[in-house]
């Protein structure tokens, strides 16, 4: 009976191992996904710093793509400065015409005056002098009104800078040109119309102290000339003294001191996109002082650095 029990039971784990192997064959195995792996980065290329605000061209004349780092505003921030500063260049104009035509009909006035003043004392009737008094008076006339005729044309001629704006409005907004090369040309632009203005002041400059040379040397030969009576004479050399030195004071602020609307424009555009070194060296100076003390007072000279 024993034996029957343990062949029965062996048989009936016998039958069950298989179903059980069976049984874990058939359940659902894990699904392994093949994951691609990330795509290699694009290759990296130095950036030419030449080359971001200028295009490359190739042998064959076709435009490269070339790295432009140029701001889409920038061009069109150059136009809105060049337009404030045509803006400015017109007032001026109009200011300076109008000096133009008063400083031209004073000196006009001044020539007339004097015309007058040799006329009602029979200078102009001299034999000997009579030409060269005509030709004094009529000195001032002739300069008082090439003045004022300046200032009439210097309010219906625009400037250089009115005409850069109206160049570079249209080209600031093209769309067959990069943000670079738009910006190239305004640049180029505003460089040769602040080149123009210098060399325009540098001809006025010189101009002047040329008419003052000329004017003192009148005023000089007037003043030692015995043959031109008293106080004529003196009359004459102080009124001729008088205009070159205005002449001369009128061509060194040109030279010196004036800048005209191009140029100035071209210094600012250049000092907001300079590259800028701040130096923090300790820089040596002096400070004068001075101070109130009971019975007197005291002063002197420190050296800071």
């Amino acid at each position: 009976m024993r034996v029957r029990r343990f062949v029965f039971t062996a048989a009936l784990l016998a039958s069950v191992v298989p179903t059980v192997a069976f049984a874990q064959d058939a359940q659902p195995s894990a699904t392994v996904t093949a994951v691609a792996p990330p795509p290699p980065p694009p290759p990296t290329t130095q950036p030419n710093p030449g080359a971001q605000r200028s295009g490359a061209t190739d042998v064959g004349g076709a435009q490269r793509s070339v790295r432009d780092d140029t701001d889409e505003q920038e061009p069109l921030r150059l136009g809105r400065f060049l337009e404030l500063e045509s803006q400015r260049a017109a007032r001026q104009r109009y200011g300076s015409a109008v000096i133009s035509m008063v400083g031209g009909a004073l000196d006009a006035g001044i020539g007339i005056g004097t015309f007058a003043y040799l006329s009602s004392n029979g200078a102009l009737n001299d034999p000997t002098n009579g030409a060269l008094y005509t030709v004094i008076a009529v000195i001032p006339i002739v300069i008082g009104g090439l003045q004022f005729v300046g200032g009439v044309v210097d309010l219906f001629a625009t400037t250089p800078m009115e005409r850069l704006f109206e160049t570079y409005a249209p080209i600031a907004i093209r769309s067959d040109l990069t943000p670079t090369q738009r910006l190239a040309r305004g640049e180029a632009l505003l460089m040769t119309a602040a080149e123009s203005d210098r060399a325009r002041r540098v001809m006025s400059a010189a101009t002047s102290f040329l008419l003052g040379a000329v004017l003192t040397g009148f005023a000089i030969g007037f003043g030692v000339d015995n043959q031109i009576p008293q106080p004529d004479n003196a009359v004459l050399a102080v009124g001729l003294a008088g205009a070159a030195l205005v002449s001369v004071i009128g061509g060194a602020g040109a030279l010196w001191w004036e800048r005209g609307p191009a140029e100035v424009a071209w210094e600012q555009w250049h000092a907001m996109h300079e590259h800028v070194v701040v130096h923090t060296e300790a820089k040596v100076r002096f400070a004068p002082s001075f101070a109130v003390i009971r019975g007197g007072a005291t002063g002197g000279l420190s050296l800071l650095f």
